[in-house]
């Protein structure tokens, strides 16, 4: 048997000794680099014949599968792999790989050159200071268990003291990476959730092609796949074992540098080794390639004992048919193994601290199905059980088919995944030229049925759908001995939440949740589309539960929301809401099918409006105020209004059309007059009876397209092209013209004549805004408005919000408006006197119903004023956002109208010393209005329809 010991010692000594904090270190040390890097992605062209392909694990991974398929279409000169090292090389080289050293200034060349990157680990896998512009492809190298990039503590972690906005310049430089992804390929929905959230990508960002690493494991036959993986494991162990003897892998992952605390004791080496002997298997070990630890010496004394250095075997696929069983604790090959069908051995030495170390995105023992064992005895019992007794074998085996069933999309018999991500990139390209292809066919979906265990007794509800028109969600369950009764029954949200108090009956409780409500004394509406969970309530004050299911599984169309009801892999039962629309209508396939519709046919024009504003989340803003006057003005015309879904309240008398649908496409393409306040999408395909009237949505603090930091080649393309589309834009003040001018590079017709939205302050009544958000008499209210923070997909200071909130005191209520771009991440907390009234139609009702608003860099800055509320700006990353994500049109600090705070208790006091503020800034507050404000008068809707009826566009 040859040695055990690892042939190239030194390069894992280095390794090991990674941790994050070095790393992160050096990544901060590595800015200069990274903007040469970027000064020279802009000068060097990039062909899109070129492929430049490296993984943080050697030659291999999937890198190596889609290195492969690429073959069939490109010549070898155009793929070449980054290698790292003298071995890599020479791996490559057996192999007829082209390669190039990455940190030679070759390599740079070629990562310049590339028009795709692929890679399994991070930019590190190639040179990271060239990859700015390619079409990056991120593969990965697992599906995630443990808490990965930015959903983990650890990542952003430093190995020295330095100062404390370093931590907050990796976080954004992690994001910002990210965002220069532009396919993230993943093996299923679960999987995708994991990695939006922990690389902060956007839905078109992910593919589930599958993984292309495990493409080796779903061959068609199986056996023959086990007997040739078996023996080029041992070739490559150089020994030789009976048939009847079990081959066991060993994985353990890696520990963030700390030493690895399942390493067996003498006692336990001993243990193991009459064990493997006992009962006739040998253990192979193959510790993390970064990990730290010394198995060498117990394995070195017996010859059932095994060490399979990453040296050796940088790829493990290819050989993990090979293994009979495979144990393990955090790792994602036990995920990998779970395509053969064999057993899993889970292992979790250290569960606790690792949870609260590292986090795990779902419960243990869920991923485990309460099938685990803490400590080598009990791995070495289950190994004995598994070869002793044919039932646990099958029970193990059957675990795995449901582990991978959780986990993959595509599994035996299927196209390789390699070529999906081939097809992936070729469609990114033509995205980038045609967007409305962008759309990925492997795109998130909702996951697919999993197996759960029985619900605890008193906790299994069943739920139906009744009365289409007006859908009502039932649930039910059984009244239990010693439980307490469910009083209430939740469905949850992160945006919204409707209830039902119980009805009992016998032996069976039920509620009747009526999905359509009014919120605010409005329309009755179902709750947006989104994940919802159900939750029981036994009694007042007592914490909802989740409730678990005994029902099938089904999914309905009703006239104002689909619904879905499905199940998690712990039993709980989950509801999730979209817009009706039959299954399939969204997907990329019938999107294409319908815009080709749209481009081709030929149409009679309808004289109608098509409003859309920010992108169908809403029905606000100037395109609402102009929906009201030309309803006032024409009330014969029909007017539609493009929505994500019905939850969306329009106006009255107005049409909702849902994104995507057919009618969406017809009247986009028939209207004579569309009013929007953001961008145009899907190919928008002008007709010459057709206007655009583009209202915007503020006046611009922030800088805007074409004045941006960093702004690259294609976007600046991308935004003139949107700026033609337009006919006319509005513009509520002189610096708005001037701003959109040369941001926007924009030469039609812009009319300055004041923003329709803004007509509501003028004539707003306080006493009436206050009623009908039902705030109650006598108390003082803040509005906190904040923007968004881009690549940052979360709420904007919610834990500021309810400090603010507890120290005004129960004189104040706080009401928090976050931008539209922020509702799909949830809702603040509605803790004492904070109200989310995000979703509330009418921003002017807030301002109205304020005695002090407070934002950020948002534009309400400049529609308050109008209202003469008093504005404090709450800015304590007012540098960075400055300097680093979109700098300023003007210098805030010398115009603003009100007092900058850059913490709590500045905050706070400005809040409290509104009056004061109010007279010190009064030179200040009567120059902005002047500037800013001199058009809003209460008139401007009127003098915009007027004007689009004497040049005959409606």
């Amino acid at each position: 048997m040859s040695s055990p010991r690892s042939d190239n010692t030194e390069h894992e000594a280095r390794v090991q000794r990674f941790t994050f904090g070095q790393g992160n270190l050096r990544k901060l040390l590595g800015l200069p680099l990274y903007l040469a890097g970027g000064l020279l992605s802009l000068c060097i062209p990039r062909s899109s014949e070129r492929w430049v392909f490296a993984s943080g694990s050697g030659v291999g991974e999937g890198a190596l599968e889609v290195y492969r398929a690429v073959g069939h279409k490109l010549p070898a000169h155009q793929r070449v792999w980054l290698v790292s090292s003298a071995g890599e090389r020479q791996s490559a080289v057996a192999q007829g790989i082209p390669t190039a050293s990455k940190t030679s200034l070759r390599g740079l060349w070629f990562t310049l050159r590339a028009g795709t990157i692929v890679i399994t680990h991070g930019f590190g896998d190639v040179n990271r200071y060239g990859v700015l512009g390619a079409t990056v492809v991120q593969l990965w190298h697992g599906i995630p268990l443990k808490k990965l990039h930015l959903d983990s503590p650890v990542t952003t972690q430093l190995g020295s003291r330095l100062p404390g906005g370093a931590r907050r310049l990796l976080t954004a430089m992690y994001a910002r990476g990210g965002r220069s992804l532009s396919i993230f390929s993943v093996a299923s929905e679960t999987a995708a959730a994991r990695i939006h959230t922990a690389f902060r990508l956007s839905r078109a960002q992910i593919a589930i092609t599958g993984d292309p690493r495990n493409d080796v494991l779903l061959v068609e036959d199986p056996a023959r796949l086990h007997a040739e993986a078996r023996e080029a494991v041992l070739t490559m162990l150089g020994t030789q074992i009976p048939d009847d003897h079990r081959l066991v892998l060993y994985a353990p992952t890696w520990r963030d540098g700390e030493v690895d605390p399942a390493i067996p004791t003498p006692t336990e080496w001993r243990m193991i080794r009459e064990h493997a002997v006992a009962h006739a298997y040998h253990l192979v070990v193959r510790s993390h390639p970064l990990g730290v630890g010394d198995y060498l010496t117990g394995v070195a004394a017996s010859t059932h004992l095994h060490l399979l250095g990453s040296d050796r075997a940088p790829h493990i696929m290819p050989f993990l048919a090979g293994f009979d069983a495979v144990v393990t604790d955090y790792s994602s090959i036990a995920f990998d193994f779970s395509l053969t069908g064999e057993p899993v051995v889970w292992f979790a030495p250290d569960l606790a601290r690792y949870e609260r170390s590292r986090g795990l995105y779902e419960p243990y023992p869920v991923t485990t199905e309460r099938s685990y064992v803490t400590t080598w005895s009990g791995v070495v019992d289950r190994l004995a059980d598994l070869g002793s007794r044919p039932e646990a074998l099958a029970e193990a085996r059957a675990r795995s088919v449901r582990l991978a069933e959780r986990h993959f999309r595509y599994r035996r018999g299927s196209t390789p995944s390699a070529e999906r991500v081939v097809d992936e990139v070729l469609l990114h390209r033509l995205g980038s030229m045609f967007p409305s292809l962008h759309e990925s066919p492997h795109a998130p979906v909702t996951p697919p049925p999993p197996v759960f265990p029985e619900p605890e007794p008193g906790r299994g509800v069943e739920l139906r759908l009744e009365d289409v028109d007006d859908p009502v969600v039932t649930v039910t369950g059984r009244v239990v001995d010693g439980h307490a009764p469910v009083t209430r029954v939740v469905l949850q949200g992160m945006h919204d939440e409707r209830g039902a108090d119980t009805v009992v009956h016998a032996d069976r409780w039920s509620a009747a949740i009526r999905l359509r409500a009014s919120l605010w004394g409005r329309s009755e509406l179902p709750p947006p589309s989104g994940d919802y969970e159900v939750r029981l309530v036994r009694g007042e004050g007592a914490a909802p539960e989740l409730a678990q299911t005994t029902g099938s599984e089904f999914t309905t169309i009703t006239a104002w929301c689909a619904v879905t009801v499905g199940s998690d892999a712990a039993g709980a039962l989950r509801v999730a809401l979209g817009p009706p629309l039959q299954p399939g209508e969204l997907s990329s396939t019938t999107q294409a099918e319908r815009e080709a519709r749209y481009r081709t046919a030929k149409v009679v024009p309808e004289n109608a409006v098509f409003f859309e504003s920010f992108y169908g989340r809403v029905a606000t803003c100037n395109p609402a105020a102009l929906d009201r006057e030309i309803a006032r003005q024409l009330p014969g015309i029909r007017r539609y209004w493009s929505v994500q879904d019905l939850s969306v309240e329009v106006p009255a008398g107005a049409t909702p059309i849902v994104e995507g649908s057919e009618e969406w496409w017809r009247v986009r393409g028939t209207a004579r007059l569309l009013v929007v306040n953001d961008w145009l999408r899907k190919r928008w395909r002008p007709r010459p009876f057709q206007t655009v009237l583009q209202t915007w949505h503020g006046t611009m603090l922030k800088k805007l397209a074409l004045s941006r930091p960093g702004v690259r080649a294609r976007q600046g393309a991308a935004v003139i092209l949107e700026s033609r589309r337009w006919d006319i834009l509005l513009s509520q003040n002189a610096h708005s013209t001037r701003i959109f001018r040369t941001s926007y590079a924009y030469r039609g017709p812009l009319w300055q004549v004041g923003y329709p939205r803004n007509d509501a302050l003028v004539s707003g009544d306080r006493d009436v805004a206050r009623l009908a958000l039902q705030i109650p008499q006598g108390k003082r209210v803040a509005l906190y408005a904040p923007t968004w923070r881009e690549g940052v997909p979360e709420l904007v200071g919610p834990a500021s919000v309810v400090q603010l909130a507890e120290r005004l005191g129960d004189d104040w209520v706080v009401l928090v408006r976050s931008h539209s771009r922020t509702h799909i991440v949830g809702r603040y907390s509605e803790t004492g006197g904070v109200r989310d009234l995000s979703r509330y139609p009418e921003l002017a009702d807030l301002i109205v119903a304020s005695d002090v608003v407070i934002t950020d860099y948002s534009s309400v800055m400049f529609d308050a004023t109008i209202a003469d509320r008093p504005l404090v700006f709450f800015v304590p990353d007012l540098e960075r956002y400055e300097e680093q994500e979109r700098g300023f049109t003007f210098d805030i600090r010398a115009r603003a109208p009100g007092p900058l705070t850059h913490n709590a208790d500045e905050l706070v006091d400005a809040v409290l010393g509104v009056e004061e503020n109010r007279a010190a800034f009064a030179e200040r507050y009567a120059r902005w209005k002047t500037d800013f404000n001199a058009h809003d008068d209460g008139h401007a809707s009127r003098r915009v329809v007027d004007r689009l009826r004497r040049e005959g566009r409606i």
